[in-house]
């Protein structure tokens, strides 16, 4: 459930996504929301604020990758975006990486770089989330005899992971009971 205030912002932004514009920043989400004659101070909108936005157009039908200040320093314009290295700087991955806008879908997936790159981002930390998993059997496993419950305990969090990470491959909720099918 998000707030009344993200709501709005993502009507903004899906606004501006009718009217042609599939990247907006934050700043251009602010202008639409609150007029275009107002002075915004930095740090209307949080970068969970964002991610909850972008959520809320999902469910809207508007699929979103995040970007960060460099797209919108370096790469917006057609054709400056020349290799991985350039379509990776613009995701916020890593430390540092604040969110300061999104992108749209808006075509194919396999012709845009940054979409190419958000989805393998998305898939390594599914993967990760699956080595958490994985350890966390082998290490259950090589204990020995333990109650379900005891494993529930176990694989409780893994499974709040692989949730996050890729609702579709979620884990079953008891994961001793789909072991021993």
């Amino acid at each position: 459930m998000s707030s009344p205030y993200v709501n709005a912002l993502a009507a903004a932004a899906s606004e501006l996504f009718a009217e042609g514009i599939n990247d907006p920043s934050v700043e251009q989400i602010l202008r639409k929301y609150f007029g275009e004659d107002k002075v915004l101070p930095r740090g209307l909108v949080t970068p969970s604020q964002v991610r909850a936005m972008r959520g809320v157009l999902q469910k809207d039908g508007h699929i979103t990758c995040p970007l960060t200040e460099t797209y919108y320093r370096r790469f917006r314009k057609p054709g400056t975006l020349k290799t991985s290295a350039d379509a990776m700087r613009c995701l916020p991955v890593g430390a540092g990486n604040v969110i300061t806008g999104m992108r749209r879908l808006a075509g194919s997936a396999d012709e845009d770089r940054i979409w190419l790159l958000w989805q393998q981002v998305q898939n390594d930390r599914t993967s990760a989330a699956g080595l958490k998993v994985k350890s966390e059997v082998d290490a259950v496993l090589d204990v020995g005899d333990i109650t379900a419950e005891q494993a529930e305990l176990v694989f409780e969090p893994a499974r709040r992971l692989q949730e996050a990470a890729s609702p579709m491959k979620a884990l079953p909720a008891s994961p001793m009971k789909a072991l021993s099918n």
